[in-house]
């Protein structure tokens, strides 16, 4: 009577432990759970690896190119990161968390005035969205002190020389030696 038993449960163990099963039950669903909690541990380059295998499961999928997009810039891919929000943005252009991220990778670049307007996007779908507004009103006063920099060095570059100074030679006292 054991003997089914203990067929049944090396059976059981083997296919579980293959690493061929595992492709077995990859869809785009638990490829970008997968890519998540990859990011979430800090193992950005296996949630690259899970966010490819999830956009070539459905290459319409918004969301999987966002999340690339995000782990790209996290490991610096500035122009793939850009590319993979861009996509995941003409795929599906209402949810301002596309325009977010977006608009938080051109600000790190120092590109404000695109930041601001991705950030102007995000508050068109959703008026109330304070990481939108707050990103948008730092970005604001970034351009604004930028511009105050670019004035003062100007105007520094504008202002008429110095005048030389003239060594001015001190002479001794006048007084002779007599008078003392």
């Amino acid at each position: 009577m054991m003997r089914p038993f203990k067929l049944f449960l090396a059976a059981l163990i083997l296919t579980s432990s293959a690493p061929a099963f595992a492709n077995w039950y990859d869809s785009e669903h638990t490829c970008m759970e997968r890519a998540k909690t990859l990011f979430r541990t800090g193992q950005f380059d296996q949630a690259l690896e899970a966010a490819d295998r999830a956009i070539a499961h459905n290459p319409k999928s918004a969301e999987a190119y966002y999340y690339r997009g995000i782990i790209n810039h996290t490991l610096k891919r500035y122009d793939r990161a850009i590319a993979d929000l861009n996509e995941a943005i003409s795929l599906e252009s209402d949810l301002p968390a596309y325009y977010i991220a977006r608009g938080q990778l051109y600000a790190n670049q120092g590109k404000n005035e695109l930041a601001i307007a991705d950030f102007d996007e995000a508050i068109k779908r959703d008026p109330g969205n304070q990481q939108a507004i707050i990103n948008r009103d730092f970005c604001k006063a970034e351009v604004e002190r930028l511009k105050k920099v670019a004035l003062a060095k100007e105007q520094e570059k504008l202002k008429p020389p110095a005048p030389l100074a003239v060594p001015v030679a001190v002479s001794g006292s006048s007084r002779s030696s007599s008078e003392s």
